[in-house]
């Protein structure tokens, strides 16, 4: 998994929202990937089990608002499942964002 390409960060406006993509690639030697399921913040495996499964998609798009003008960190878990029901480990990755202040054009 990759959030925007790998870069650094993101910003915009703050109480605007952030559009953050992620790529996911993933293979199994068991069986096809069909299925995947996503969480902030890097979770453990005991926490991803609450998640509910969605079909493998090798990018989405997940959204962050920056409250006010500063650094935040957004942090995305993922885990895989194969045809046959084996699991991934547990994979985080993380992209700094930042809120800017808006500016008003009287």
């Amino acid at each position: 998994m990759q959030l925007e390409g790998g870069r650094c960060c993101v910003g915009g406006p703050e109480g605007e929202p952030v559009n953050i993509t992620a790529d996911f690639e993933a293979v199994s030697p068991f069986a096809e990937v069909t299925q995947m399921r996503t969480m902030e913040q890097c979770r453990t495996a005991d926490e991803m089990i609450h998640v509910n499964w969605e079909p493998f998609m090798s990018t989405k798009v997940f959204q962050f608002t920056p409250p006010v003008s500063n650094w935040f960190s957004f942090t995305i878990s993922v885990q895989f499942r194969d045809a046959r029901g084996n699991l991934s480990a547990v994979y985080c990755d993380e992209i700094g964002v930042e809120g800017m202040p808006v500016t008003r054009i009287p």
